[in-house]
């Protein structure tokens, strides 16, 4: 989310000069490659804008096709095969070995182009969004190339599809990809006719709660804020609490754990990591969010401290279910032997983006089978 809000600020930007532009989307990979579908990088005719979709290897030849599809106006897909040895160009200089093709739009900046529209729909609902992209069609009904059907998770749609029988067919996909929440890319027939179409799913910003506002969470709200999260920091201590000291941070709230239950709004997603360094206010936090649906909750500091803890809350009347216990994570972090506060913000939000991704957070060299 955080790449096509820059891609849409930077389109924003370029409207005042009304710069031409083009939008290139990587919609289908085969083998190994640098991004993966959903990947999006904005070009004008000067270069490129906003977004990358690669390390480099394909973005000048990206760009003299970008010309073209600016020139004519019209939408156009373009292969790369970096398995070839042969290949010099892409393939051995960079060591991709995949097969990558990449949908160019062309982005008229007046706001009447439908493929902008849908992004920005995107970006203000807010919300898990299902977008599926015609990249080919042909046949005696083919569709129009980059036509989209957007769904929402609460149910919103909106399609510039043309043909009907090929509209249900994706609309049932698309139901099942935002339940299963997983990106996929579809071969249709339909009415003497084929398509294929790149059913992407876009996640909404993870919102990060951070309870605590000492100094140290300053390096975490900087490294969430890098990756586009949603971050909340909350303290009971009014000289804590201060919004200039977190200026990336999108909401700081001066709360006390009394108040936690009415004015914070927590969902399944919500991940938290508590950070107060005071024993009685850390007490009531573990206990609010392990009551709490989210998936994850991080505590700070030694397991003899949390041991303390939840004596305290024992002595309280709390005791945890397994399933409360399985979400709490204390040491939290990384093992990456992090001392600094810096050190520890990056093994606080790996771990994070680890348990977000299902993944164990170990080494790469050592996962069997692909990486993405």
């Amino acid at each position: 989310m955080k790449e096509l809000r820059k891609i849409l600020h930077r389109l924003e930007e370029l409207q005042l000069s009304g710069e031409p532009c083009a939008l290139a989307t990587i919609v289908s990979v085969h083998g190994s490659a640098y991004r993966r579908p959903g990947a999006r990088m904005l070009f004008s005719k000067k270069g490129r804008e906003a977004g990358f979709v690669s390390a480099a290897c394909l973005e000048a030849d990206l760009f003299e096709k970008v010309k073209d599809v600016i020139a004519n106006s019209k939408p156009a897909l373009f292969s790369y095969d970096t398995t070839a040895p042969e290949d010099t160009v892409f393939g051995i200089g960079q060591g991709c070995g995949g097969f990558v093709e990449i949908l160019i739009e062309p982005i008229h900046i007046d706001h009447t182009t439908q493929s902008l529209a849908l992004l920005q729909m995107v970006s203000d609902l807010n919300e898990l969004c299902a977008l599926a992209t015609i990249y080919k069609s042909n046949g005696v009904n083919n569709e129009t190339i980059g036509a989209k059907l957007l769904l929402s998770v609460s149910g919103r749609k909106t399609s510039s599809l043309t043909q009907a029988e090929l509209s249900e067919n994706i609309m049932r996909d698309i139901e099942q990809v935002l339940r299963i929440g997983q990106s996929i890319t579809k071969h249709y027939d339909y009415s003497k006719s084929t398509a294929d179409v790149f059913i992407e799913i876009i996640n909404p910003p993870i919102p990060l709660l951070v309870l605590g506002a000492t100094p140290d969470v300053k390096s975490i709200v900087h490294l969430a804020a890098e990756l586009g999260w949603n971050v909340t920091v909350v303290d009971h201590r009014s000289a804590y609490a201060v919004k200039k000291d977190f200026p990336e941070a999108d909401t700081v709230l001066l709360l006390s754990p009394e108040d936690y239950a009415q004015h914070l709004h927590l969902t399944l997603e919500t991940c938290a990591v508590i950070m107060i360094h005071q024993f009685a206010a850390e007490a009531n936090a573990l206990r609010f969010l392990l009551s709490s649906t989210i998936q994850y909750v991080g505590l700070l500091g030694p397991k003899s401290k949390c041991d303390l803890l939840f004596q305290h809350l024992s002595a309280e009347g709390f005791i945890p279910t397994k399933e409360q216990l399985a979400k709490l994570h204390n040491p939290v972090g990384l093992d990456i032997g992090a001392e600094t506060a810096e050190e520890i913000a990056i093994s606080i939000v790996a771990e994070i983006q680890a348990i977000i991704k299902s993944r164990k957070g170990g080494f790469l060299k050592d996962r069997q089978g692909p990486i993405h």
